[in-house]
């Protein structure tokens, strides 16, 4: 797995994606430890306990909603030659899907993220 990144929002992006696709080894990995008698079982079953509760999944398809969303500008803000009309219609057009979520244009997005956090649990 990827760490998070506190400076690269792109390798942030690139993060949640991983562990979304190897969420199911992650779950099974730290079965197996936290059913083994090594050290690290407690802090196995504590990191399970905490990446199968459903707010946690909710959470983190709600992050990775919100990185797709600011990746492409990201990446142009790290380009070291940037159109900066592109990268202001970038900026306004993440400023304005993100206000229209927190209007409330986000129904049909909660409905997918919570499915997708359903089949993600199992």
């Amino acid at each position: 797995m990827k760490r998070n990144c506190n400076t690269r929002w792109v390798e942030n992006q690139i993060a949640v994606d991983v562990f979304d696709e190897l969420y199911s080894a992650v779950i099974s990995v730290l079965t197996v430890l936290f059913e083994s008698t090594a050290k690290s079982s407690w802090d196995a079953a504590m990191l399970l306990k905490s990446v199968i509760d459903p707010g946690f999944l909710v959470a983190v398809q709600v992050l990775g909603v919100v990185l797709s969303l600011t990746r492409p500008l990201s990446q142009s803000l790290q380009k070291k030659v940037m159109d900066l009309k592109s990268t202001v219609d970038s900026v306004d057009d993440c400023v304005a899907v993100l206000q229209s979520y927190r209007n409330g244009d986000i129904a049909f997005l909660f409905i997918e993220l919570f499915n997708s956090a359903e089949e993600i649990h199992g």
